[in-house]
């Protein structure tokens, strides 16, 4: 009887502090708190469903990942000039960028069923969302090379390669600087799938694990079908 009680009591002094602190994270500014706390910080966002920044967040990586696939694409009239480039990086950004979190978010609920989580999507959907809130400081790098390097940094290819050797201090601080966004892009996304799912911060990693996992499997599939035919 006392084992029985002592394991409740246990139980809901656990309890009580996950409820307490995610109180706390909600009444703290969370696009500051996450940096410090990202576990916690997503608890309380996931707890209120804050979907409203998930799907800016997801528009701004939108727009850094259209931005990438214009430079130097087949696919993208060659004669465009800057201005139409920057209309399909937008437009088109912002499109993609909320599909692909969609898309993400029914992706990642699916593999977190094996390992054992139960989140549902609209709670990855806040995960996800805000995990792509580095993408923030992303687009602010890309503008400032744009506004560095001009229609040769949507070109790509050698003449940016040429441009970007002109100035070697500032492109590696920049690159540095996406690097940072990089990895606490990874860092909020590990939290914001184990708190969807209240699993484990390494299952939350072995989530994204099989992803990757799976989408590189697919890759090469689809690369090695492509020399093929």
């Amino acid at each position: 009887m006392n084992c029985y009680n002592d394991h409740y009591y246990v139980t809901y002094v656990r309890e009580w502090g996950r409820v307490a602190d995610t109180n706390m994270q909600q009444k703290s500014i969370p696009f500051l708190s996450i940096w410090r706390h990202p576990r916690g910080t997503m608890r309380g966002l996931i707890a209120r469903r804050s979907l409203v920044p998930a799907y800016i967040f997801a528009s701004a990586s939108g727009i850094v990942n259209a931005v990438d696939f214009i430079q130097g694409s087949d696919w993208i009239d060659p004669y465009a000039d800057g201005t139409m480039k920057l209309v399909y990086a937008v437009g088109g950004g912002l499109v993609s960028g909320i599909l692909f979190l969609l898309l993400l978010s029914l992706v990642f609920m699916f593999f977190g069923r094996w390992v054992g989580g139960q989140g549902k999507f609209s709670e990855l959907t806040t995960a996800v969302g805000w995990a792509m809130l580095p993408f923030i400081g992303t687009l602010a790098v890309t503008i400032i090379e744009f506004i560095l390097y001009g229609e040769v940094y949507l070109a790509g290819g050698e003449a940016l390669a040429q441009a970007q050797a002109a100035h070697p201090v500032i492109d590696l601080v920049l690159m540095l600087i996406t690097l940072f966004f990089a990895v606490y892009a990874i860092i909020f996304l590990v939290a914001g799938l184990a708190e969807a799912h209240r699993i484990k911060a390494t299952q939350g990693a072995a989530v994204l694990m099989i992803f990757v996992i799976l989408y590189l499997v697919l890759l090469i599939t689809v690369q090695a079908l492509s020399i093929g035919i």
